[in-house]
């Protein structure tokens, strides 16, 4: 069995089924992670544990990154935070991580198929390890080696829906059985009257009332270096890679209305104060 999902991982990947990964460079974190930590690494690297490290005081929510990425930063902390900064961070050589051959999709929501949370060829590789993955009794506790592949498969969105509703979804005696909008309220992109980015709002990581034009990852990523960009006479004037950033979060539109009022915009002392709808006349998907 695991020679042939074996195989057919290397298939999926020789004919161009693995788009560019949405990860950075080879650390265990998304881009869009890396981004996070490294904007508040100033302030977290001084802490003696990565569990002791105060999430909300720097800005965010909680700690960036999957199971594997909190782990690796937690069993390496004595030498990961030596580092001056995130990004000279040399993770084989400092962690032994290297990135799995079984990658995901840098746009996990376009390529995913339109009745459930993974790509087409995702799905396959889930439907093969079915039976063998299905009797464990939490999402976490898979052990994908043993199951023939190196990681689990998907998105972390893809990897959360199943996390979330593991004790429902795994009861479908096929992987191929499951209801998603049913079991999960994931809406397809076949059955969602959406676009990509109103699609957004209902995800996890989407919109919502709070976070503005932004999704919540992005706000959060605003809120980490807030104190320093609202100092800019212009949204035009940042200097984002000064912050830990390589470019202005958000889409075209999160740009514009930021660049548009941001004389109002930056007197808030926090990104999570601004009212968006009274400050911009933005309102979210949700509330239209």
């Amino acid at each position: 069995m695991k020679t042939v999902i074996a195989i057919l991982a290397t298939v999926l990947a020789a004919a161009g089924a693995w788009a560019q990964q949405d990860r950075s460079e080879s650390s265990p974190f998304t881009r869009q992670e890396a981004e996070l930590i490294s904007a508040v690494w100033p302030q977290i690297r001084s802490a003696a544990s990565f569990e002791q490290i105060d999430w909300e005081t720097v800005g965010l929510e909680e700690a960036p990154g999957n199971s594997e990425a909190r782990r690796l930063m937690s069993t390496h902390w004595g030498t990961l935070r030596q580092a001056g900064s995130f990004a000279d961070i040399d993770w084989e050589a400092t962690t032994g991580y290297r990135e799995p051959p079984l990658s995901r999709f840098a746009l996990g929501e376009e390529a995913a198929s339109g009745d459930n949370p993974f790509t087409e060829q995702e799905s396959q590789l889930m439907a093969a390890v079915w039976q063998d993955i299905r009797n464990a009794s939490r999402y976490e506790e898979i052990d994908w080696e043993e199951a023939g592949l190196s990681r689990a498969p998907g998105s972390r969105d893809a990897q959360r829906v199943m996390e979330d509703n593991w004790d429902t979804l795994r009861r479908a005696a096929r992987f191929e059985d499951i209801d998603w909008e049913a079991t999960t309220d994931y809406r397809g992109e076949s059955r969602s009257p959406f676009s990509r980015d109103e699609r957004s709002a209902f995800s996890r990581d989407g919109y919502s009332r709070e976070s503005g034009p932004f999704t919540r990852q992005e706000a959060e990523l605003m809120s980490a270096v807030w104190p320093e960009i609202r100092q800019a006479r212009s949204f035009e004037q940042i200097d984002w890679e000064r912050v830990g950033v390589e470019y202005a979060p958000g889409d075209a539109e999160a740009r514009r209305v930021m660049a548009e009022n941001w004389d109002t915009l930056r007197q808030a002392a926090q990104f999570s104060d601004i009212d968006w709808e009274a400050t911009t006349g933005y309102r979210s998907y949700r509330d239209r």
